[in-house]
């Protein structure tokens, strides 16, 4: 019994991921701008992260890439 249910647990973790994937259709706004000048918004992040004594996160990938969405 301790074995079905160690296996029952393991499977529910491992699945889990596999939840995050699914998608429901909707058109979404694209997470990457293209068009956007990148130097230019890292400048004035890492101006911003100065001034108020912050970290930056930089999150990089493009549109193209199915793994950054």
């Amino acid at each position: 019994m301790r074995t079905l249910v160690k296996c029952f647990v393991v499977l529910v973790v491992f699945s889990l991921p596999i939840f995050g994937q699914i998608v429901d259709g909707s058109k979404t706004e694209p997470k990457f701008d293209p068009q956007s000048n990148v130097q230019q918004n890292l400048d004035n992040a890492v101006k911003m992260a100065k001034e108020s004594g912050k970290r930056i996160i930089l999150d990089v990938g493009g549109e193209w890439c199915i793994w950054c969405h």
